[in-house]
C-alpha cells in the first residue's frame, strides 16, 4: 500500500492514531519532518495537534511534490486549529492537492487535574476516515 502517515504533535494524540494506522495498514509512520522523504505515495496523511506550526514543518510541506505524493489528507486533534490554514496553504503551494475532507477530533479533558486523552472510539473514527480517503484515492 502506497501510504505514509506522519504526525506533528506535543500531546501524543496524533502519535496514537499513527501507531494504530501503522498496525492496520502495515505502513511506516514518522514525525514531521521525517528522516526520509515520501516517494511515489498515493496518499500522505498528516496527523497534527494544530497550534503553533514550526517553520521546519512548513518547509517539509512546501517541499512536497506530485512525484512524492498524489495527495495529502489532514487530520487535526484537539481544540486548537489555528495552524491548520498555514499548513494547508503550504502543501497547496507545493502543487500537491489537499483532500477536501479534513478530519477534526476534539479531545475533551476529563476531570479537574487529568490530562485529556484520546479514546479508542476516536482513534477508530479516524481510521474509518482514513479508509474513506484510501477508497476515494483508489489505493490498493
Amino acid at each position: 500500500m502506497k501510504l505514509q502517515c506522519y504526525h506533528i504533535d506535543r500531546s501524543g494524540y496524533a502519535f496514537a492514531v499513527c501507531e494504530k494506522a501503522a498496525e492496520k495498514y502495515q505502513i511506516k509512520t514518522d514525525v514531521v519532518p521525517p528522516g526520509y522523504q515520501p516517494e511515489r505515495e498515493a496518499v500522505v496523511f498528516l496527523m497534527l495537534d494544530c497550534g503553533y506550526i514550526e517553520s521546519k514543518v512548513l518547509n517539509f510541506c512546501k517541499a512536497l511534490t506530485t512525484s512524492k505524493t498524489k495527495t495529502v489528507a489532514l487530520a487535526v486533534f484537539g481544540k486548537n486549529e489555528e495552524g491548520l490554514d498555514k499548513l494547508k496553504a503550504a502543501v497547496e503551494e507545493s502543487g500537491v492537492p489537499v483532500h477536501e475532507e479534513i478530519f477534526k477530533c476534539t479531545i475533551e479533558k476529563k476531570g479537574l487535574f487529568g490530562k485529556a486523552k484520546i479514546t479508542d472510539a476516536q482513534i477508530q473514527e479516524c481510521l474509518t476516515w482514513m479508509d474513506t480517503i484510501i477508497d476515494k484515492c483508489h489505493v490498493n
